[in-house]
């Protein structure tokens, strides 16, 4: 768990959709204690029991004269910094800047929106850590090492919208000592701490092609994870489609997922990213949210899948200005040739509207679990 875990984080938006997409992010990548406000004059009716980093996530532009805002920010008790996130120009973020400086709060910096969430990330461990002094790692909880743990493939059916199989999301299980079974989120975190992440997912795609190999003649369509840090590694796409040819596996068959996007944009990223798409993998942009981040990436990199998890789901099914936004978007990845994946179905619900919103592939636990191999064998044919 982050640092930050011991702390409070406060974004002030006064936009209530980007309010939820920008706690719901902050949450699902940092593990943060987070909420949101639409104003500052809102952070004084609120006790905060935790120290307080403070997101202003408004249109700088109405600050207008806001000393005396600022002067009773400094003043909140627990404060340990403010970031001002916003999308306006250098010179006015600057401006507000120095306005918060001179107000007394010392911790305080700017960062634009259009810059990948991971730079947040960053500026909020910053604080967070500068207060509370290096964290000290708990030796007595027990991380499994994936080299001396068995890696289970288990695979979750996709679905064409009129319930068809047509691919499967590889997801990775971990067996303990005791037999018992491992969750992603109970070794994953160690694996990226201990810079073993692509080392693993070199491992777990060949691994599981070789299984798949084993049961079927029929090669069916696959999505795996990868981690957006892998991406930096000059020999990352090389390898993995050397993995692929090695079992004998079409890469036309292989999806890879990014997952906590946000990654640099050098060359090296762009580099393995053209050459998946070259080598005719197809590349999803996972967790999709239609916030300012994940929007630019899109944009801005060669994904030709996106995948809209289950958050955003349930917020179309509540509330229409959303529902629009998601409906204009999947409109426009059809007519770029975008394959629209949404997860999360767990009920007949769910179902309907993704379809009425555009999706072309359906998964979630209303279908099916993800499931070891020798209960997917009867899918692997199904195509």
């Amino acid at each position: 768990m982050s640092d930050a875990a011991s702390h409070h984080i406060v974004i002030v938006n006064d936009d209530p959709f980007q309010q939820s997409v920008l706690v719901n992010r902050l949450q699902r990548l940092g593990q943060f204690h987070c909420s949101a406000v639409s104003g500052i004059q809102s952070l004084f009716s609120t006790r905060y029991s935790l120290p307080l980093v403070v997101i202003i996530d408004v249109e700088l532009g109405h600050f207008g004269n806001g000393y005396e805002h600022c002067q009773q920010l400094a003043e909140l008790p627990g404060l340990c910094g403010v970031v001002i996130y916003s999308a306006c120009s250098d010179d006015i973020a600057h401006s507000v800047h120095n306005l918060f400086q001179s107000s007394g709060i010392r911790n305080v910096c700017n960062l634009s929106k259009s810059l990948p969430l991971h730079h947040l990330l960053e500026r909020i461990n910053a604080f967070t850590t500068r207060q509370q002094g290096p964290k000290k790692v708990d030796a007595s909880v027990p991380y499994p090492d994936f080299h001396q743990h068995i890696t289970l493939a288990f695979y979750q059916p996709q679905y064409s919208t009129d319930d068809r199989v047509t691919s499967f999301e590889v997801l990775a299980r971990f067996k303990g000592p005791h037999g018992q079974i491992l969750m992603p989120n109970q070794v994953i975190p160690q694996l990226i701490a201990n810079g073993e992440i692509t080392a693993f997912t070199y491992r777990f795609i060949g691994q599981t092609l070789e299984e798949v190999n084993r049961h079927t003649r029929s090669q069916p369509r696959l999505s795996f994870n990868i981690d957006y840090r892998s991406l930096e590694d000059a020999h990352f796409a090389s390898r993995v489609i050397q993995i692929i040819k090695q079992q004998g596996y079409p890469c036309g068959r292989i999806t890879l997922e990014v997952t906590e996007t946000g990654f640099s944009r050098d060359n090296i990223t762009y580099q393995n990213l053209i050459g998946f798409r070259l080598a005719g993998i197809s590349i999803s942009i996972d967790d999709f949210d239609l916030s300012q981040a994940t929007v630019d990436e899109f944009l801005e990199f060669p994904f030709n899948e996106v995948k809209f998890d289950k958050s955003m789901l349930k917020r179309a099914n509540e509330e229409n200005k959303v529902r629009q936004l998601i409906l204009r978007f999947c409109q426009t990845c059809q007519s770029l040739g975008t394959r629209v994946v949404f997860e999360g179905i767990e009920q007949e619900q769910d179902k309907l509207t993704a379809i009425s919103l555009g999706a072309n592939r359906l998964q979630g636990y209303w279908y099916q679990p993800p499931i070891p191999v020798n209960q997917a064998i009867k899918f692997f044919n199904v195509e």
